[in-house]
């Protein structure tokens, strides 16, 4: 193995495409917004003969998703399946309700079909700052200027972020622009 992390010993996440698995009893794509490739997996499990639940953000905001997303997951049995796509940040914190309804990696699928912008977890604040995409940037709780690390927290569906001149006040790393 060259130098560096392991995708398989590794926090990162690791996304794919959506591949309609037919080993699932119940399925449930959450989508934010739709797009063809959720539009392919719908008509997959159409072919397939299976009933889908198709949770997305045009028919309500966010928030209303992640909540009846994780409604629906407390009351699952053995055997569902679900499927993610949209922006890296809708995906992180769709995940983050399903790994906390007990959904395993095995059942869970992603895609981020849209923005590649992160999510950042403030560990002074323990804010979540949406829609990063340099690798500095400040934190909308404590304002403090956190740096992007790359450990991923699938309880908080975000990457840390920690304060950027920690070791050196006053010395602020230039902001990259990494995930547009």
């Amino acid at each position: 193995m060259p130098y560096g992390v392991s995708m398989e010993h590794t926090t990162l996440p690791k996304d794919g495409s959506l591949t309609f698995d037919p080993s699932g009893v119940r399925h449930v794509v959450v989508a934010g917004p739709l797009g063809p490739e959720v539009e392919q997996l719908l008509a997959d499990a159409r072919s397939a003969g299976r009933d889908v639940t198709l949770l997305h953000t045009g028919t309500a905001g966010t928030a209303a998703v992640l909540d009846k997303l994780g409604t629906l997951l407390a009351e699952a049995q053995v055997g569902v399946r679900v499927y993610l796509a949209g922006d890296d940040g809708f995906v992180r914190a769709t995940a983050a309700v399903a790994h906390a309804a007990g959904i395993l990696d095995d059942e869970l699928q992603t895609a981020v079909t849209a923005s590649a912008a992160r999510r950042v977890w403030c560990s002074h604040c323990r804010t979540v700052t949406e829609d990063v995409t340099t690798t500095v940037a400040p934190c909308a709780g404590c304002g403090r200027t956190l740096e992007v690390f790359h450990h991923f927290s699938r309880r908080h569906g975000a990457y840390l972020g920690f304060q950027a001149d920690a070791e050196a006040p006053g010395e602020l790393p230039e902001p990259e622009v990494a995930w547009p």
